[in-house]
Parts: C-alpha cells; sequence; structure tokens
C-alpha cells in the first residue's frame, strides 16, 4: 500500500467524522423546565424565602449507531429536566423578600442534570428586592461507545430584579453556570474507528435590573435602577478517546459550554407625562457576560498505523448586559423639566473565552486547538430618552451617558502532539468587540424641542478586548444629542460633547461620538458643541452630524469637531435672521455628494462657513438666495473658507429677484466664491432693459450713464440692482422727481382763474347799466320792454342818469374763488395722474373813466396743492398777484382787457425707494387777457353774446436742488424753467334777467372753446450724487383742447350792493378742472 495514499485517505476520514459530529451537535436541546414553588408571604418583620422549584422530568436514554467505515452516526442522551424558579417573598416593610432558589432535576440515564432558574424578586415600599440566582447544572462523567455524542445541560437564568420601588429597582439574578461534562471511551478492535463529541452547558443569563423609580409630577428623591445580573459561565466540556486495535483511529472532539449574556440595566426614573425633578436619577449597569467553558480533547492511537484527531474549541464569552437609562419619558406632549443630574448605567463587560486543549498520540497525528472568542461589551444607557411626540425638555443640569462595556478577551489554550506524522493547528480566540457608549438624549419622535442650559455627554465606548485571531474593536463613543425623527428645534447656552471611542490592542480604536445628530433640525448655538475623541486620541468626530431635511445652524458659540451633512441642506444661518452672519467651525466641513449648502446674499452681505479644516465638497450643490440689500452686490463673496477645498460642487443655482445680476461659482485653494457682475457688456448693469416708458428709460439711461463712467456703487445703485424687473420700473418712476411738474400747472391754473376773475364782473355787468344802454346792463329804454314787475323793479336799481352831466363813480369789491381737477397721466410717456386744488381771495377798487370805459387794481393771495397718483409725490404753493384791468363799451359791444403778475412759493414732497425728499423753491409767472363780444338782446330778458378771447401766460422757476432727508443719495436738483401757455378762446355768453325775492337777479351762463398752445409740462434733472446723471422727466400733459362751460347770477340787492356767483367748468381729454368764485361789490 502507498504511504501516503493510505495517510490522505485516515486524515479525510478524521476530518469527515469531525464535521459531521459538530453538526449534530448544534442541532441538540436542553429538556423544559418545570414550574418553580409559590415564595412564602411576608410576615410583620420580613418576607418570607421563595419556594423550591419542582424537580424537571428525566431525560430519555441515549441511543447507540454502529460505526461504518469512517463515517460514524452516534446518539444522544437526553439532558434532565430543568427546575422552575421559586416566588419572591413579599411584604409592606422595610426589609426585602428574597428570591425563591432554582429547583432541582436529575437524570437516571447518566446524562446531565439540570438546576431550574431563579426566583422572582421580593417588594416593599421603599427598595425592590434582589432577583434569585440561577441554579447551576449538575456536572456528569459518563461512559461511552463509539458514535456517542454528550451535551452537558444549560444553567438556570438569573430572576429579573424586583418592580419598582420608591427609589430604587432591584438587582437581577445571576444566571447559573453550565454543566461541566466529561465523556471517555476505550476500544481495541483492529480497523475501529471511536469517535465521541462533547460539550458543556451553556450558562444560563443574568436577570434585568427593576426599574428605581415610576412617579408623575415633581420630585426631589433619587432613584436608582437596579443592576443586571451577571450571565453564568459555561460548562467545562472533556472528551477521551483511547483505541489500542491495529489501524484504529481515535476522534475525539471536546467543546466548552457557551457563557451567558448579562441582563440588562433597569431604567433609574421612568415617567409618563410632564414633571420637575431635582434630584438625581441613575439608571443601572448592566451585568457582565458570562465566562466561555474550556475545551478538553485527548485522542490516542497506540499501535502501527493507528490514526488520531483532537479537536478542543474553547467557547464563546457571554455578551455583557445593557446599562439601563437614567431618565425615560414614554408621554407625548410632555414638559420636561432638569436641574439635577442624569445618569445612564454603564455596559456589562463581556465574558471571556474559553481556553482548549488538545492532545493527539498516534503514528499519523492531528490536532486543532482553538480559544473561544471574546464575549462584547453592553451598551451603555443613555443619560435621558423622549419617545413620544412635541416633548419640550430644559435642561439646567446634567444629562450623562453610561459607558459601553468592555470587550473580553479570546480564550487560548494549548496543544501536545505525537507521532511519525503530524499536523497542528492552535488560535487564540479574536477579541470580544467593546460596547457602544450611550445616547446623552434621545429623542425618539417628531416636533421636539430641547433647550440646554447645562452639560449633555455621551458616554465613552468600552476597550475592545485582546485576542488572537484579531483583537476586538473598541466600542464607539456616544452621542451628546441625537433626534430619531426630523423637524426639532435645539437651543444651546451649555456644553454638549460626544463621548470618546473605545480603546483596542489591534487598530480598529473605536469612533468618538457626535455631539448632535439629528435632520432638519433648527440649531441655535451660544454654548459649545464637541464631537468625541476616537479611541486612539488623535481623531475628533464631527460635533455635528446631519443627516438629512432642511437645516440651519445659528452663527455663534463654539463648534468643535466639524460639521457633517450627509444628505438634505445646510444653512449656515436661521431664517429670518440678518445676513452676512459667519458660521465658525473647529475642523473640517464635510458636504456629501446630493446634499445642498444653502446661502444668501444681501447687497454686499452674504452668509458663509469658516472651518479650520478641510472642507469636502465634491458632488453637493450650492442653492443661493439674492436680495437687495445696503453696499454693491458686485464682485467676489466668500462663502466657504477652510485650510484646504477638496472637489467642487456638482451644481450652483440662484434663486434671485434681480434683473440686473448674474451669478456664477470659483475657487482657489483654501476658498470657494460666489461671482457677481451685472447683466450687460463687461459686466456692467443695463437699466434700460425692463423699462417700459418714457420716464422710466430716460432715468434708467441717466442711472448706466453715471454707472458706467464712475462704477455701479453706492447707496442708489445697491438699492437698484437687486431689484425684480417690475419692481425696478416702479423704483424708476419713484426717482423720477415727476412731483416738480406739478409747479408749472398750477402757476398756470392760479393764474387763469385771475385774469378771469377781474375781467367777468366787467362782463357779466357787476359795474350796472351803463348810460344809454349797455352790453350787459339794461338802459331806461329798454327796460321799459320788461314785463312790468322786472321793468319796476330794475328801475329802482337802474336810474337813468342826469341828463346835464356824468356823474364819476367808484367800486370795491372782494372775491373768494378756488378749484380743483384731475388730469390723467400718458402710459406710452410714464406720467401719472395729477390733482390739483386752488384757493384764494382777491380784491379790487375800480374807477368810471366816463359812461363807457372803467379802468380798475386788483390783488389776490392763495395757493395751491398738487398730488401724483400712487403717493409718488405731492407739492403747493402760497402765492401772491397783483394786477389791472380795464373795460370799454360801444353800443352792444365791448372790449375788456387785464395784466398780472403773481410770485409763487412751492414746496415739494415725495418719497424714493425709502428715502424721503423735500424741496422749496419760488417761481414767477405774468399773464394777461383780451377779451371782446357783442350782445345780441334776443328778447327783452335775454341776450346773446358771441365773445373772442387771447390769453397769454409765462411762468419760470429757477435751478434748486432736493433736500435728502434721509441721507441715502436719491435727491435731484433740478434745471431752470421757463414755460409759456397762450390760449384762445371762442363762445357766447348768456344772460336773462328775473327776480329774486322782488329784487333783480340776472342769470349768466357761458359755452366756449378753448385751445392751448403750451409747453410740455417737464423738467431736466439729475442726481445729485451722480455725475453724468441728467435726464428729462415729464408730467401729465395740459390738455390743447378743451370745452369751457359757466353758469352764475348777479343778485342787485340795491343800488349800491351786488353779490355775484359762478361755477365754471373745463372739460377735456384726460382732464377735468372745476372752480367756483364768489363776489360781493360796492358801488357809490
Amino acid at each position: 500500500m502507498n504511504f501516503s495514499t493510505l495517510f490522505d485517505r485516515r486524515r479525510n476520514a478524521l476530518l469527515a467524522g469531525a464535521a459531521l459530529g459538530l453538526i449534530l451537535a448544534s442541532g441538540l436541546t436542553t429538556a423544559a423546565r418545570a414550574d418553580g414553588g409559590t415564595g412564602g408571604a411576608s410576615g410583620p418583620v420580613a418576607g418570607g424565602a421563595g419556594g423550591i422549584g419542582d424537580s424537571g422530568a428525566a431525560g430519555a436514554d441515549g441511543t447507540t449507531n454502529t460505526a461504518t467505515g469512517f463515517l460514524g452516526l452516534w446518539g444522544s442522551g437526553g439532558g434532565g429536566g430543568a427546575g422552575g424558579g421559586g416566588n419572591g417573598g413579599n411584604r409592606g416593610g422595610a426589609s426585602v423578600g428574597g428570591g425563591g432558589a432554582g429547583g432541582t432535576a436529575g437524570s437516571p440515564d447518566g446524562a446531565a442534570g439540570v438546576l431550574g432558574g431563579g426566583g422572582g424578586g421580593g417588594f416593599n415600599g421603599a427598595v425592590a428586592g434582589n432577583g434569585g440566582a440561577g441554579g447551576d447544572a449538575a456536572g456528569v462523567s459518563v461512559g461511552a461507545g463509539s458514535g456517542t455524542t454528550t451535551l452537558g445541560g444549560a444553567g438556570g437564568g438569573g430572576g429579573g430584579g424586583g418592580g419598582f420601588g420608591l427609589g430604587t429597582g432591584g438587582s437581577g439574578g445571576a444566571g447559573g453556570a453550565g454543566a461541566a461534562t466529561e465523556a471517555f471511551t476505550t476500544s481495541n478492535g483492529a480497523g475501529d474507528v471511536v469517535t465521541i463529541i462533547v460539550g458543556g452547558g451553556g450558562g444560563g443569563n443574568g436577570g434585568d435590573g427593576g426599574v428605581g423609580n415610576l412617579h408623575g409630577g415633581s420630585f426631589s428623591t433619587s432613584s436608582v435602577g437596579g443592576a443586571g445580573g451577571a450571565g453564568g459561565v459555561g460548562g467545562q466540556g472533556i472528551a477521551d478517546v483511547t483505541v489500542t486495535g491495529s489501524g484504529a483511529t481515535a476522534n475525539a472532539t471536546g467543546t466548552g459550554g457557551n457563557g451567558a449574556d448579562g441582563g440588562d440595566g433597569g431604567i433609574g426614573n421612568l415617567q409618563a407625562g410632564s414633571f420637575t425633578f431635582n434630584a438625581n436619577s441613575i439608571g443601572g449597569a448592566g451585568g457582565a457576560g458570562g465566562t466561555g467553558g474550556n475545551a478538553t480533547a485527548t485522542a490516542t492511537a497506540n499501535l502501527i498505523d493507528g490514526g488520531a484527531l483532537s479537536i478542543a474549541t474553547g467557547a464563546m464569552g457571554g455578551t455583557g448586559g445593557n446599562g439601563g437609562a437614567g431618565l425615560e419619558v414614554t408621554g407625548s406632549n410632555a414638559t420636561v423639566l432638569n436641574a439635577a443630574t442624569s445618569t445612564g448605567g454603564n455596559g456589562g463587560a463581556g465574558g471571556n473565552g474559553g481556553d482548549a486543549d488538545a492532545t493527539a498520540s498516534g503514528e499519523f497525528a492531528t490536532v486543532v486547538s482553538t480559544g473561544g472568542n471574546g464575549g462584547k461589551g453592553g451598551i451603555g444607557g443613555a443619560g435621558a430618552v423622549f419617545t413620544g411626540s412635541s416633548v419640550s425638555f430644559t435642561n439646567l443640569g446634567s444629562v450623562i451617558a453610561g459607558s459601553g462595556g468592555a470587550g473580553r478577551n479570546g480564550g487560548g489554550g494549548a496543544y501536545t502532539i505525537a507521532g511519525l506524522i503530524r499536523s497542528s493547528s492552535w488560535y487564540v480566540g479574536a477579541g470580544g468587540t467593546g460596547g457602544a457608549g450611550g445616547t446623552g438624549v434621545l429623542f425618539g419622535s417628531t416636533n421636539s424641542l430641547f433647550n440646554n442650559a447645562g452639560s449633555v455627554a455621551g458616554g465613552a465606548g468600552g476597550a475592545g478586548g485582546a485576542g488572537g485571531l484579531a483583537s476586538g474593536a473598541g466600542g464607539q463613543g456616544g452621542a451628546g444629542v441625537q433626534f430619531a425623527a426630523s423637524g426639532a428645534t435645539f437651543i444651546n447656552s451649555g456644553q454638549i460633547s460626544g463621548g470618546n471611542g473605545g480603546a483596542s490592542f489591534g487598530v480598529n480604536k473605536g469612533a468618538g461620538g457626535a455631539g448632535v445628530i439629528g435632520s432638519g433640525l433648527t440649531i441655535t448655538n451660544s454654548g459649545t458643541i464637541s464631537g468625541g475623541l476616537d479611541g486612539g486620541g488623535t481623531v475628533r468626530q464631527f460635533a455635528i452630524e446631519l443627516t438629512g431635511g432642511s437645516n440651519a445652524i445659528s452663527p455663534g458659540g463654539t463648534i468643535t469637531g466639524g460639521i457633517q451633512l450627509q444628505a438634505g441642506s445646510l444653512m449656515p444661518a436661521l431664517p429670518g435672521s440678518t445676513v452676512g452672519a459667519t458660521l465658525n467651525v473647529n475642523g473640517p466641513t464635510f458636504l456629501a455628494p446630493g446634499s445642498a449648502y444653502t446661502i444668501r446674499l444681501s447687497g454686499a452681505a452674504n452668509d458663509s462657513i469658516t472651518a479650520t479644516g478641510v472642507a469636502t465638497v465634491s458632488g453637493a450643490t450650492v442653492s443661493a438666495t439674492i436680495s437687495g440689500g445696503s453696499g454693491s452686490p458686485f464682485g467676489q463673496h466668500t462663502i466657504i473658507t477652510a485650510s484646504a477645498i477638496s472637489g467642487t460642487f456638482a451644481s450652483f443655482s440662484a434663486s434671485s429677484t434681480s434683473a440686473f445680476l448674474q451669478e456664477s461659482l470659483s475657487y482657489d485653494a483654501t476658498h470657494v466664491y460666489l461671482n457677481i457682475t451685472g447683466n450687460g457688456a463687461g459686466g456692467n448693469v443695463d437699466f434700460t432693459t425692463v423699462t417700459q416708458t418714457v420716464n422710466q428709460f430716460n432715468v434708467a439711461s441717466a442711472l448706466n450713464a453715471a454707472g458706467n463712467a464712475n462704477g455701479f456703487s453706492g447707496p442708489l445703485f445697491n438699492a437698484l440692482v437687486g431689484l425684480s424687473a417690475v419692481q425696478a420700473r416702479a423704483a424708476f418712476t419713484s426717482l423720477d422727481g415727476e412731483a416738480a411738474t406739478g409747479a408749472q400747472r398750477a402757476s398756470f391754473r392760479f393764474m387763469d382763474q385771475f385774469l378771469n376773475l377781474m375781467l367777468n364782473p366787467f362782463v357779466d355787468g357787476h359795474f350796472g347799466a351803463a348810460t344809454g344802454g349797455g352790453v350787459t346792463g339794461f338802459a331806461p329804454e329798454e327796460q321799459a320792454n320788461l314785463p312790468p314787475d322786472l321793468a319796476q323793479a330794475y328801475a329802482s336799481v337802474f336810474k337813468a342818469p342826469p341828463p346835464a352831466s356824468f356823474a364819476q363813480r367808484w367800486s370795491l369789491w372782494n372775491a373768494a374763488f378756488g378749484g380743483s381737477g384731475k388730469t390723467s397721466g400718458d402710459p406710452v410717456i410714464g406720467s401719472t395722474d395729477t390733482r390739483l386744488s386752488t384757493y384764494g381771495v382777491a380784491g379790487g377798487i375800480d374807477y368810471r373813466l366816463s359812461p363807457s370805459t372803467v379802468i380798475g387794481l386788483a390783488a389776490a393771495g392763495g395757493g395751491t396743492n398738487w398730488g401724483l397718483s400712487d403717493s409718488l409725490g405731492s407739492g403747493r404753493s402760497e402765492s401772491a398777484q397783483i394786477g389791472a384791468y380795464a373795460r370799454t363799451v360801444i353800443g352792444p359791444a365791448y372790449i375788456a382787457e387785464s395784466i398780472a403778475f403773481a410770485n409763487h412759493w412751492f414746496t415739494t414732497d415725495r418719497t424714493a425707494l425709502g428715502g424721503n425728499l423735500r424741496a422749496t423753491f419760488t417761481g414767477q409767472s405774468i399773464g394777461a387777457r383780451i377779451e371782446g363780444g357783442y350782445r345780441l338782446a334776443v328778447t327783452p330778458n335775454f341776450g346773446i353774446t358771441p365773445y373772442a378771447a387771447a390769453q397769454a401766460q409765462a411762468f419760470r422757476s429757477g435751478a434748486y436742488s432736493e433736500t435728502d432727508v434721509n441721507n441715502l443719495g436719491f435727491g435731484l436738483t433740478y434745471a431752470a424753467k421757463q414755460a409759456t401757455d397762450v390760449r384762445t378762446e371762442l363762445g357766447a355768453r348768456f344772460d336773462h334777467p328775473t327776480l329774486l325775492g322782488g329784487t333783480p337777479l340776472i342769470v349768466r351762463a357761458r359755452l366756449a372753446w378753448a385751445h392751448d398752445f403750451v409747453d410740455t409740462s417737464s423738467l431736466n434733472a439729475a442726481f445729485q450724487t451722480l455725475p453724468l446723471s441728467n435726464f428729462t422727466v415729464f408730467g401729465a400733459p395740459i390738455p390743447h383742447d378743451s370745452g369751457l362751460a359757466s353758469i352764475g347770477a348777479d343778485w342787485y340787492l340795491n343800488q349800491n350792493w351786488k353779490l355775484l356767483a359762478k361755477f365754471d367748468g373745463e372739460f377735456a381729454k384726460r382732464s377735468d378742472l372745476y372752480a367756483g368764485t364768489v363776489a360781493l361789490r360796492y358801488s357809490w
């Protein structure tokens, strides 16, 4: 037989048998436990002990299968049933009822017996009882034939901690140890293949600690959650096989039982609604994990050609229990105030891995020795947990999360091998991972509000265990504050810190915890937020980690560790705050691909981030909101400053109302810039692109000229460049100074009324009848044709003059006049609607040179008011006038003339882009009117007088400037202005004599057409602070053709007194004007 072939066949057979044995062993289960007995009732002094649990049922006999060739199947002996735990004692006094002991169970077939679980904790009014310890499984030592599998019984679980006390929760009971199991056999048959697989029993899990306190409202008593019980240790597995027959093979596999998990610590303080606490809350510590069971495997082949395979595997250590939260609030809409300290419990340490010892001797010998992996550390308990929605938490004290438990070491061991041909493998188990630190404050639902004026600290990560295959990683530090749901508001004036990461014997140091984690956060920070250091003490975690949603962080306070935006958007300022603040970050800034960096720019100010570390922007986007403001927006605006810029933004978008700005991004080694240029050629601004009227275009062109020559900077440009097209058109209209054009219109209207006032008393006959008849008087021969009553009344007033001579006569008169009207603007020109009103009083004296000629002097004082629509400006004047007039009657014809001079003191007020502008200046006007007509007596008491008139006016004002009340630079300087208005009139006057109260009354009317040869209502202006900004502004146009209508009456009270009243209307396209006059005349 070929030696090497034989060796390969035996080696393969050994390995195959071992593998199958492990598979079958993994499918075994322990027997069910019976219920334990009831604990005794408490007496007047102390609680009774728990009862002993009932015995478990006996296990079934194992079966034996005959080996065939090199592949063997084996039966298993049944394990004994586990007894149940006894109930804890119960009383209301100071003493505590203890937990009952676990019940026992035996097994008559030689398999492992086990003990039952621990009893429940006792209760009383002050301190909750501790849970009873779980029972240990009984060890067993049995002989076994070839193909036998033996599994040890599991230890009983520890009892849970007692129920709620008024301060301290009961600790969980420790888990029972797993059974130590030994199996051995001997064979002397030639060619036998003998296999034994032995497993130790697993330890029982530790019981959980009880809750320290359950209250509503405020409380001032400290509360402590119960500690979790330790996990039970795993049982030892021992396998021993000896063969003496020629060519026989011995296979021995020993596996330790796994260590059990430690129990979780109890919550220090459990609440369901609003409350205030002034005393400390402490969560219970997690129980330690049980140590994994050791394993021993011995395989001996004593003769030539004998083979030996020995496999020893130490068991895994148990995981440490998690620490309990210091405080947990389950209700929604709760308001919580902390003025004390809330501390989460530390996580329990993991159990060490079991050792492995393998021995093999024979001509062909193989050993495999593998230590068990170390158990993981438990997670630290949170300082405070809020599970409901719309919770408001104010922290004035301290919130401290528990540290993660340490991971334990991997199991070691040894091996011994003797033989001609040997093969060995020896492994030290991997170290356990350290437990993660607890979170300082954890919010589990939406609409949370956290106001921190105290301190919050995340728990430190547990250290990783040592190991041969791999060292355990250190646990990650816990976050200081974590918001599990989006949309929270966080106000911090205190200290927030993430926990440090756990150390490690390898390279896998635990990462530090973030200071704050959440999505859709609004953070107002005036305190300190910092991330924790890694397990090596060199790398700091991000202070703020944003996982999605729209986030905003106010500038201020200290941020140590940097900011990470994983998804969503980040604005380095609060919505509605003043634009221009800088968010300072001690550390890096990381903007993940697809995330958005949102900034605002207003005038020269913009939001930004300054980081001491690297700013990573690859694949992220920039979204800028641009609006008008103070300062020039043009040029480079720094939006990120860092020690280095990594990558470029994937895209850029600007939400800008401006019709005149263009935006782009640029970079250098340490900055990201937002560049703003104008919409015109060469990056300049072209304001004319949005204009729609002549006035708007004129203003925009002036601004272009000034900006191109001197630069588009200064308050006026800064206020304009951020405007939309609609806003800009409104701004140009408010800037054009149209209100000043109303002075020309007002002076023409005031002079027109005075000139007509001086003539109308003559034309309408307020000097009485002329001798021998008159245009509007009634001579004696005319009066004879009137009806008798009229003739008599008129004869009493209009006496015939003495036939021999002419008596010279004087007259005095006083009048009050005024009017108002509206002229519509021209939409093409861009002028606006103007309302104008006048008022005044006048007086005069006249002298009759001859029966047909009268001369006179008059004076008037008054003023005008005008205003533009849409509150674009207004003006007023105070005016003084003097004039002279004359009239000559030639039969039924007449001719009348008047001339006047006026001085005006003007004031204008307007608002432009929020600035108040006022001007005061003077102007002068002169005017003259000539009128002639011929009266036709249609009937004795009705006459028509066709007439024609010509009127000329001239107005001038000197150059003047507005006063910029707010010093914004929007004021205008106006050039001197001269304007004329020449009017012609054709029309007819109507008179009808009648009586009023037995005294003469002459009703009069007028209809006429007027044509004005008038200069445009315009002014040349320039911005005071902008050289080369001259432009022309046009006001509402004065109409060229108008219809005139008047109605009035002369009432002759007696021979000396007469009262006159009339109403005038002037109607034109886009203009309607109305005026009224009342006069009183005395003649002697």
